[in-house]
C-alpha cells in the first residue's frame, strides 16, 4: 500500500519500529511481557518485508518506539501489562546488527534514525556540521563488546527482552558498540555503561 501511494507520487511516508526489524510473533510464543509492544510483532516475512522495504526506501525511517516502564508494569498476565518497549538501553547495539541484516550500510542505516526523520518534521536537515552552529556527535566504538546495563541514566525502564535473555537465546548476534565520547551542547561528555560523567 505505502510503495503503491509512493508509486503515484502521493505525499505519504513510512517507519517501522527498530525491534520490529528483529523480532516476530514467535517470541510472543510464552507470553513474555518483555515483548508486549504496542504495534504486535507479527510473522517472520513480515519481518523480512520489513528489512526489504527500508532496503529499497519504501520505509523511509526508523523510530526508537523507546516507552520505558517500571518492574511493576510487568507484573501481571500478558493482556493486561503495558505495552512498550524500553528501547534505549539496547538500541545502539541493534542498529549495529542492521547493516548485515539489510544490506544497508551504516551511513544509511544512521541517517534512516536522524536525517531523514529531521527532514520529514522540518522540511530540511540539521544534522551533520555547518560552520558557525554548535555540533552534536558521539565517538563510537563499533567493535567492542557493548556493556549490559542493569537500568539506564534517565529513563526508569528495564522492560526489555535482552534485559532477561541472552542474544544467541533471541537469535542475535553477539551485541557490540559502545559510545566512548559525547560532544552535545558544547561540552564533551564521557560515557560508562550506567551514567554520564561531564568533563
Amino acid at each position: 500500500m505505502i510503495d503503491n501511494a509512493k508509486q503515484a507520487a502521493l505525499p505519504v511516508t513510512c517507519d517501522t519500529g527498530l525491534h520490529h526489524l528483529f523480532f516476530t510473533d514467535e517470541h510472543l510464543a510464552g507470553y513474555d511481557a518483555s515483548f508486549h509492544s504496542a504495534v504486535p510483532f507479527r510473522s517472520e516475512a513480515d519481518r523480512d518485508a520489513l528489512r526489504v522495504g527500508l532496503f529499497n526506501g519504501v520505509i523511509d525511517a526508523i523510530c526508537s518506539d523507546h516507552a520505558p516502564h517500571d518492574v511493576d508494569a510487568s507484573l501481571a498476565p500478558f493482556p493486561s501489562t503495558q505495552a512498550g518497549l524500553s528501547a534505549y538501553a539496547f538500541a545502539l547495539p541493534l542498529i549495529l546488527q542492521l547493516p548485515e541484516l539489510t544490506g544497508m550500510s551504516l551511513t544509511q542505516i544512521l541517517k534512516t534514525l536522524s536525517e531523514i526523520p529531521d527532514r520529514i518534521l522540518h522540511g530540511t536537515s540539521t544534522s551533520g556540521l555547518e560552520v558557525g552552529k554548535s555540533a552534536n556527535f558521539l565517538l563510537l566504538q563499533t567493535d567492542v563488546p557493548s556493556s549490559h546495563p542493569t537500568s539506564v541514566a534517565g529513563s526508569m525502564g528495564i522492560n526489555h527482552p535482552l534485559f532477561s535473555h541472552s542474544p544467541e537465546s533471541l537469535k542475535l548476534a553477539p551485541l557490540k558498540g559502545q559510545v566512548c565520547y559525547a560532544f552535545c551542547h558544547d561540552r564533551v561528555h564521557a560515557i560508562n555503561a550506567l551514567d554520564t560523567a561531564t568533563h
